[in-house]
């Protein structure tokens, strides 16, 4: 099979494992982005929690030291300083016992240096009053001294990156820092944040590995399946090519290329139009958006005869069925063609043989007929009962050799498109009359009788009215040989949807269920047995049907076995 979609297959097959890799990279985002987001949460949450402790530090510190200052006299202003850092060391002593990961200090700035007091970090513990000293306050501190307020993420008084809150102590003249190692805040994470990236690798490996597996043995099975179609495509009798919705071509099989002389590349992505001659060339695109649009078909899931287009330009003769069918790609039309040049051929054979054999009988026919027609009417004098009998039959025998030929000769006219209509305006009134009149012996001869309803007026229509009479004496004769005796045919027309509605009814013995399907096909009867009680030729039907189709209109008919038939056909109202 040659395919406009193989290289995009190819492709495609590897869409499911960007697929993969995508949703493994979304899922590693997702991931880390929860992550983050949890940290910044916590973030915030242990930010406003340690503003928090160091405003209830603060506010301990200042009580402690308002409790503390009725007590301090102007000669001791130290001693007030100190038993206020040692009771509130004291208290924080009994309240954290040093379980708690807060860091604390409390400074002053004298004589240009920074004098730390109540220090507690990981590794220092100061004295109430202070011992250490330094240069330069960590930038937590500045801000406190500068007597603001607030939070930041500055380096510790041991160069440790920490989250401090700080604030100013007016009573004291201090500044207080409360700081937290961002080591604490994020040790959770880091090890909350390895372990879901582990599980989630580990999750996006089994299922890579999973789908590997699954889309492995699809694969397989899948292109299992491609190449025993492919192989059926390919070795098809029957040229078959594949349309998308606009009538570009997709695929064709070998058949194609040998049918119409073009090479695969000549015609995948082209307007399958060009395998089309004129007028067909012009009309196709028209024609598939048209069905697109209201869903009238034409070819599309009937089928029909006509011509294809070689690339040397000349034409032949193909078989033509378009099926539909919907694909993840959209919709594709499927055609499937045969040659038929080489029956064509055989049937234009047949055809001239039967005209040729058929219009040498007729004439010695007519002369034989016109003999015994003489005979039988006492021409040549007259004849014994014996003879005359035996002439009789010859007579009829020859009236029924000289229809059959004639029925040939019509089908053949059809077939070969060669019947021509004189149209001209009919009353079918008085058309119908005409008919039921000049079968009334042949009915008489059946003892049966011919009951014409009363047929309405106007009922006129552009027709050949021999043809149609040839149509009418048909269908009437054919109910007047499988009538009963002392049965009634009933013949009827009416207005029908701007249609003229003739119908011929019988009660025959109905039309079998098995027969019904190929009632209008060439050389077929009910009792094809050589014992049959029905003469007749298998034609009759056949050419009522192709000369009323002519006509542009429709036959059809009604049965039930053991209660008659109706036949009927419409012509199109003038």
């Amino acid at each position: 099979m040659v395919s406009r979609s193989q290289k995009s297959d190819f492709f495609e097959r590897r869409h499911l494992y960007w697929l993969l890799a995508i949703l493994s990279v979304v899922t590693l985002s997702v991931s880390s982005i929860t992550f983050f987001m949890l940290y910044n949460a916590a973030f915030e949450e242990s930010r406003q929690h340690l503003e928090s402790q160091n405003r209830a530090l603060g506010s301990l510190i200042v009580s402690v030291a308002k409790f503390d200052s009725q007590y301090s006299t102007s000669d001791h202003p130290k001693g007030s300083i100190s038993a206020t850092l040692s009771q509130v060391e004291a208290a924080l002593g009994m309240l954290a016992k040093d379980q708690t990961p807060e860091q604390y200090y409390l400074a002053k700035l004298e004589g240009g240096k920074i004098h730390y007091f109540l220090l507690k970090t990981a590794s220092v513990e100061t004295e109430a009053v202070g011992s250490l000293m330094a240069e330069k306050a960590d930038q937590a501190m500045q801000l406190a001294l500068q007597k603001q307020e607030g939070s930041i993420i500055s380096m510790d008084t041991e160069g440790h990156k920490v989250l401090a809150a700080y604030r100013w102590l007016d009573v004291l003249g201090m500044g207080l820092v409360t700081s937290l190692h961002l080591n604490h805040i994020r040790e959770p994470f880091v090890t909350t944040g390895v372990y879901v990236l582990v599980i989630a690798g580990l999750l996006v490996f089994s299922g890579s590995l999973l789908i590997f597996w699954i889309t492995r043995n699809a694969s397989a099975q899948i292109r299992e399946n491609e190449e025993k179609y492919r192989n059926i495509f390919d070795s098809a009798v029957d040229g078959i090519v594949t349309i998308d919705k606009k009538g570009t071509i997709q695929s064709i099989n070998p058949t194609v290329i040998t049918m119409f002389g073009y090479q695969a590349s000549e015609l995948i992505g082209q307007n399958v139009n060009i395998l089309m001659p004129s007028p067909f060339h012009e009309e196709h695109d028209g024609y598939l958006a048209n069905y697109q649009r209201t869903r009238e078909r034409k070819i599309i899931g009937i089928g029909r005869e006509v011509k294809g287009l070689r690339k040397d330009g000349s034409t032949f003769p193909l078989d033509l069925a378009v099926s539909e069918t919907k694909t993840r790609h959209g919709v594709m039309f499927t055609g499937q063609m045969r040659d038929i040049s080489d029956r064509k051929e055989v049937d234009r054979i047949k055809a001239e043989f039967v005209s040729t054999v058929s219009h040498e009988l007729r004439t010695p026919l007519t002369s034989i007929l016109g003999t015994l027609g003489l005979i039988k009417g006492g021409v040549a004098g007259e004849i014994n009962p014996e003879a005359e009998e035996l002439v009789t039959v010859a007579h009829q025998n020859s009236q029924r050799l000289l229809q059959l030929v004639n029925d040939i000769l019509d089908i053949e006219k059809i077939a070969a498109g060669k019947m021509e209509l004189h149209l001209e305006m009919i009353d079918l009134r008085e058309l119908i009359h005409q008919a039921a009149g000049e079968n009334e012996g042949f009915a008489s001869a059946y003892g049966v009788h011919l009951n014409l309803e009363d047929i309405p007026k106007g009922l006129l229509a552009k027709i050949d009215s021999g043809r149609i009479t040839q149509v009418m004496f048909n269908l009437i004769s054919n109910a007047i040989k499988f009538s009963p005796k002392d049965a009634a045919i009933v013949i009827s027309a009416r207005t029908k949807n701007g249609n003229i509605e003739i119908s011929v009814k019988d009660e025959g013995p109905g039309i079998p269920k098995a027969f019904q399907a190929q009632l209008f096909e060439k050389f077929t009867q009910a009792d094809s047995t050589a014992t049959r009680k029905v003469g007749g030729t298998g034609l009759g039907l056949s050419i009522v049907k192709a000369l009323v189709e002519l006509h542009g209109g429709e036959v059809g008919f009604e049965t039930k076995e053991g209660q008659g038939s109706t036949f009927f056909f419409l012509l199109p109202k003038a």
